[in-house]
């Protein structure tokens, strides 16, 4: 149920490069690593590494990301016209320099070891790239402005390597599937691939590497994506409403996501803003104004300001609701708003007609003293507190229902878990 967060339409990635400052000698460096520390001495793997604690993960990188400054630094600096990248080696514990020759990768480390005596340098290899990261931006930038819509390029990398550009087409794997079969239209399908890259290559003069890629939608709260999170925007024949507790089924572990039942019962099929549907409501309780909608989930919730919003933090855990306890509530419209007082743990509140008829349900009261607690497109949106550190995940402690000004009523999460057998999702 991980969520992978892209950037719009199209990825120019120019380099894996660190770009830490650095300061000439003599005038101190966050980065210095003594020379002879060895990060990885075990010689773990990369998925071994990556796996390690985050104070475990600094030890081995922070000597790698100190030379990969200097060197990069160096190159991008003294020796543009030939340098490519570099690159970090975290299994190896090196960091691989490359250029169009490799005197031109052997200068940067000697030219860095003088500039920067306080970082070892002992880690960095020379390597021959075939193109300067100079010559490589400059085919990129000219291969955006003249790619047309059946190029079907969707991505355009600049490899460290210096090996050409990596163009990300959109039907490659399903040609490249037809070339490895035996189908008839092999040869077909081999010169419509070969073809493609003669155009690219031509269009940005220079070598061109084919592979998969794909154009991706923006994520955040607008237009979330599966999982789905708390917090995010769903809409449903002109109602809007904010999506709320993502839960899942303690026989069985199905997934579904809670919103108010006053934005829509049973049928109504929910989307994003962005048109992703999210799930249609299989059933509903007016005492609880909560609605099941069967769909992925994953315990976050967007966070931040009011609109679309890429940040998003963990959900974790439930708790009771008591008077003078503090509460966050964080519906689409109005985004988070904390300092919400708890002053009734207990309560009945008929519910005007909206959509529906009018009803009653049962809930907490709260308010925010002197400002608005909740808007009009917060129904259905996470209660919650912070305990802790504003970094600590989230815990739940209810669901927007209704309010004006500066009241608020939600639905304790507790109830509605225990109406349906239900537990908060987990990872």
């Amino acid at each position: 149920m991980s969520k992978t967060f892209h950037r719009k339409l199209l990825t120019i990635t120019l380099a894996a490069v660190v770009t830490t400052a650095l300061l000439p000698v003599g005038r101190g460096n966050a980065d210095v690593v003594p020379a002879g520390d060895s990060g990885n001495s075990q010689r773990l793997t990369e998925d071994q590494i990556l796996n390690l604690p985050v104070d475990e993960q600094a030890r081995i990188f922070a000597p790698l990301r100190a030379a990969a400054s200097a060197l990069s630094q160096i190159g991008e600096e003294k020796y543009a016209d030939s340098y490519s990248g570099v690159t970090i080696d975290a299994p190896n514990d090196l960091v691989h320099v490359y250029a169009t020759g490799l005197a031109s990768s052997e200068a940067i480390i000697v030219e860095a070891g003088r500039t920067y005596p306080q970082i070892n340098l002992d880690v960095a290899v020379a390597e021959r790239g075939k193109y300067s990261r100079r010559q490589l931006q400059g085919a990129a930038e000219r291969l955006l402005k003249q790619r047309t819509g059946a190029d079907r390029v969707h991505t355009i990398s600049v490899p460290p390597d210096g090996s050409g550009l990596k163009v990300g087409v959109g039907d490659f794997d399903a040609i490249q599937g037809v070339v490895a079969s035996d189908s008839p239209a092999r040869s077909t399908s081999r010169k419509q691939l070969d073809d493609r890259r003669a155009r690219l290559a031509n269009l940005g003069g220079i070598d061109v590497i084919l592979r998969q890629g794909d154009e991706v939608k923006p994520v955040d709260r607008y237009g979330d994506t599966p999982a789905f999170y708390s917090g995010a925007f769903v809409t449903n024949s002109g109602w809007n409403c904010t999506t709320g507790i993502p839960v899942k089924a303690k026989s069985g572990g199905a997934e579904s996501m809670i919103i108010a039942s006053h934005c829509g019962r049973t049928g109504t099929q929910w989307k994003t803003g962005r048109g992703t549907v999210v799930g249609t409501v299989s059933k509903y309780s007016t005492t609880l104004d909560a609605s099941v909608i069967p769909t992925s989930v994953a315990p976050r919730l967007w966070d931040g300001p009011p609109g679309p919003s890429a940040q998003s933090l963990a959900l974790q855990g439930t708790g009771v609701n008591r008077v003078g306890d503090s509460v966050c509530q964080n519906g689409y419209t109005s985004g988070v708003i904390c300092g919400i007082r708890v002053t009734d743990d207990f309560l009945y509140q008929d519910i005007s007609a909206g959509r529906y008829a009018a009803f009653t349900a049962r809930g907490v009261a709260s308010s925010k003293s002197g400002s608005t607690a909740v808007r009009g497109g917060d129904s259905g949106g996470l209660v919650y507190v912070i305990n802790g550190s504003s970094a600590n995940p989230r815990q739940a402690r209810g669901l927007v229902s209704a309010g004006s000004g500066s009241y608020l009523f939600y639905v304790a999460v507790a109830d509605i878990l225990t109406n349906w057998s239900l537990t908060l999702a987990t990872e």
